[in-house]
């Protein structure tokens, strides 16, 4: 449990809260860029693999080149997803944290002004509907190792 806030004023209280609303922004952008780009590099990857599953021109050549890439482009795709799984998972952890944090900000914010700004934070009396936290970061954790498990089917088959 963090220690009580206090600030010596309301305006202080709002700095701080802009601060950390700066920080859980750049968080969401790393998240934003790894999740775009593997979607950009996978896009790619799998119309290559598609292209060379079923074009008739490669059916009749065996050469070396088409049996590496036929493994390597899902192996290729196992990696990028699982990295990119593992770095998603790191920037919402500090992006959690980051918005506890924020709920907290805005409680006192709210418990020392005039104001009445919804509840933001990650979870618990931080939030006031706890399911759209959870619910808002489902792509960021599910599509990456979707992904992953695509590529190993691949693999397997």
């Amino acid at each position: 449990m963090a220690k009580p806030v206090t600030f010596n004023s309301i305006s202080d209280a709002i700095g701080a809260a802009n601060y950390v609303q700066q920080l859980l922004g750049a968080e969401y952008q790393w998240i934003n860029n790894r999740v775009s780009w593997l979607f950009i590099s996978q896009s790619f990857c799998i119309t290559a693999y598609a292209i060379l599953s079923t074009s008739t021109g490669v059916r009749f050549v065996r050469g070396n080149a088409v049996a590496v890439l036929a493994v390597g482009l899902p192996i290729f795709g196992i990696i990028c997803s699982a990295v990119v799984g593992v770095a998603v998972f790191a920037a919402t952890r500090v992006a959690r944290s980051l918005a506890k944090e924020r709920g907290r900000l805005v409680r006192y914010i709210n418990e020392n002004s005039p104001a009445t700004i919804p509840l933001t934070g990650a979870e618990g009396d931080l939030r006031e509907e706890n399911w759209t936290y959870w619910s808002g970061e489902l792509p960021h954790w599910v599509l990456p190792w979707v992904l992953g498990l695509l590529w190993l089917l691949l693999v397997i088959w």
